[in-house]
């Protein structure tokens, strides 16, 4: 092959590996359908192999579910209830720990932390209504309470205390919601004063807010290292990496998945399917070797080429080289005071 064919094979390699790459993760998606669900079944946590979310029953009492790979085994707080819209709701994992929210009998609801013997209830002493877990990381979890004057705040318990977070933008009425957390870092949404809600991640006090381009609208569900998911006015599910965000439907055709939790590479959360019902999804994304290997050899071959053409020792030619260097569940419409401020986004 003649040393200009090589240059421009070689080019093109940089330029396909730039494009392809451009083009953004892709991602392969693995159905969950809990063999005792009837109406439905919503993965919202992951942690390793382990899946955690619930499912609702024939009688719609919901039931809390860990999914390991291969079986699904049945998570029951005891002070759930039986009932129509009642249950058990496991919204978080970490280990062996999972976090949720039980709904009783009465329509009273608390969170909980089950290491897979046990329950312990969690229930912030400044939440006289309701306390909910929504997330876990080792020791700590973070979840929202509801207040007697009708208040909602976040709260980050770390096994002895409880913080309260609250955006400083949120419209305290509406308030402050935490979904997610990795170590340090808390995401979540708050309701602005225009009742508008609104992403947020938090880290030692200092709140940043997340917004998803050109939507009206967005809550972050879920955080893992510099990743987070969430899902924008439109109702679709987004990826943000700390720069770019990334729709998970882009096409826009659907399903619209929509994220609840993620760790390392992949993604939960539930769709809507054709047929009406509601499944969980993984979502783990696509090694693109291709890209990468194409670019890097274009960059192998391209300047030893140029500097073969120029006559250039390659030595002279490194240093200029180096300058070119988210239907929703039935159970969002329950009532503010077992349910969500804003019912749309969570359950």
């Amino acid at each position: 092959m003649g040393k200009k064919l090589w240059k421009h094979a070689a080019g093109i390699c940089v330029v396909f590996g730039l494009c392809c790459s451009a083009v953004g993760q892709s991602y392969n998606y693995t159905t969950l359908a809990n063999p005792l669900a009837v109406y439905g079944t919503y993965a919202t946590g992951v942690s390793g192999d382990n899946v955690v979310g619930w499912y609702v029953d024939a009688s719609y009492n919901t039931h809390g579910f860990r999914y390991n790979g291969t079986s699904y085994t049945t998570i029951n707080d005891p002070l759930a209830g039986t009932m129509q819209d009642t249950g058990t709701f496991v919204t978080g994992v970490s280990g062996n720990n999972v976090v949720g929210y039980v709904i009783d009998e009465a329509g009273g609801s608390h969170g909980f932390v089950f290491n897979g013997t046990s329950f312990t209830t969690l229930a912030d002493p400044s939440g006289n209504v309701t306390t909910k877990a929504s997330g876990i990381s080792g020791s700590n979890v973070v979840g929202y309470y509801i207040t007697n004057d009708d208040e909602t705040y976040g709260f980050l318990y770390d096994g002895t205390n409880y913080t309260t977070l609250s955006d400083p933008l949120a419209d305290t009425n509406q308030g402050t919601i935490a979904e997610g957390i990795d170590g340090t870092s808390v995401v979540g949404f708050y309701v602005n004063l225009a009742g508008r809600d609104t992403g947020f991640a938090e880290n030692g006090g200092n709140y940043t807010t997340l917004s998803y381009p050109g939507a009206s609208e967005s809550i972050a569900t879920g955080v893992s290292g510099s990743n987070v998911v969430g899902i924008e006015g439109a109702s679709t599910g987004f990826l943000y990496n700390g720069s770019t965000y990334t729709s998970l439907d882009p096409t826009g055709t659907g399903p619209n998945y929509l994220p609840y939790g993620i760790s390392g590479s992949t993604i939960v959360g539930s769709y809507l399917g054709t047929n009406g019902t509601t499944y969980g999804f993984i979502a783990t994304a696509v090694p693109e070797p291709t890209c990468s290997f194409l670019f890097l050899i274009g960059l192998a071959f391209l300047p030893h080429l140029l500097s073969k053409e120029h006559g250039c020792p390659r030595a002279q030619k490194s240093e200029s080289s180096a300058e070119a260097g988210q239907d929703w569940p039935t159970q969002r419409a329950t009532a503010r005071r077992a349910g969500s401020p804003s019912s749309r986004w969570r359950i």
